[in-house]
């Protein structure tokens, strides 16, 4: 009786205690399930949203992509000054990636294609560009002409550069460029007329002061108040109240050692040169050893000017 009796609830002891493991089990089964289904639907929910890409979610995520494409694209440009092609080629690719609309990297994958000598690929790049960001299209239109200029297709590399000079906030230069390859090509009256376009267009300050108002508006892009009132003082014309909190003395003594006026100078004493016009040709070769007295180019242009019209002086006292 003794076994009997302590036996029987013995084994409902035991019963009682598997029923209640199994009912642990499942409990716990079940909330492990409830984790995993709720980590998936949340794994759902950020799929969802990212699909969609409401406007909080772009702002928030924003300001962390402009750091690291910005980052990317600094060491792009590192590369491109230490003249690592390749490596700065990558860099910009893998900051166009993030941003296609990274206008300045991808303008220097151009340049890179063009030191490369991949011409092709970077004129592609310079007419994308030009399509996608017209206002800062000179820029493209400089890059293109020199690439023409380095290959030799001299019209081209003209075209580009006229069309730089009517866009660009200081044209000057890029007038000087198609002055000095309309006399490659004797089209003289037209190289006369660039030529002397950069001339006036370099030493004249209001056209300073409009290139760098012109120059600053797309830096304004996210504050229409200040692009509007740039605008407006463009559209109101430079006047001398404007120029009056410059120093022209500085600006004059700039003039005086500025190596661009003394090339172009020299490009249209070339050209004067070429229509037979010694006299005006010898006033510009002049001009640009006053402000280059060690240009070796427009010395040697005074000596031929020189002896020609020794000859000719010569030749008129017999």
């Amino acid at each position: 009786m003794f076994f009997l009796s302590s036996t029987i609830p013995a084994k409902k002891d035991k019963q009682k205690k598997k029923n209640r493991k199994a009912e642990t089990v499942t409990t716990e089964a079940k909330i492990f399930a409830f984790i995993i289904f709720g980590f998936w639907g949340i794994l759902l929910l950020f799929g969802l949203i990212s699909i969609s890409k409401p406007d909080w979610l772009v702002k928030i995520s924003e300001p962390g992509k402009n750091v690291e494409v910005l980052t990317i694209k600094r060491t792009g440009d590192q590369f491109l000054r230490n003249k690592k092609y390749s490596l700065a080629a990558s860099a910009y690719k893998q900051a166009l990636k993030i941003k296609p609309d990274m206008y300045s990297a991808r303008g220097n994958l151009g340049i890179v294609y063009s030191k490369m000598g991949y011409y092709n690929k970077a004129i592609s790049t310079f007419k994308y560009l030009l399509k996608h960001n017209p206002e800062r299209s000179y820029t493209s239109y400089h890059n293109i002409a020199e690439i023409y200029e380095k290959t030799d297709q001299i019209e081209k590399a003209t075209k580009n550069y006229v069309l730089c000079a009517k866009t660009a906030p200081f044209p000057s230069y890029a007038l000087s460029k198609a002055g000095f390859l309309y006399i490659k090509q004797d089209s003289l009256d037209l190289a006369i007329d660039y030529l002397q376009q950069s001339l006036d267009n370099r030493r004249d300050m209001s056209q300073l002061y409009e290139g760098m108002l012109e120059k600053a508006i797309p830096n304004y892009s996210d504050d229409s108040k200040k692009r509007n009132a740039i605008q407006t003082a463009l559209d109101q014309g430079i006047s001398k109240d404007d120029l009056k909190r410059y120093d022209f003395s500085v600006f004059e003594t700039s003039l005086k050692k500025d190596r661009e006026l003394a090339k172009a100078h020299n490009f249209i004493g070339t050209a004067y040169f070429k229509k037979n016009d010694l006299e005006k040709a010898q006033l510009h070769i002049k001009k640009a050893l006053q402000i280059w007295p060690n240009f070796i180019e427009a010395r040697d242009n005074m000596k031929t000017i020189l002896a020609i019209q020794k000859d000719i002086d010569k030749l008129n006292e017999k």
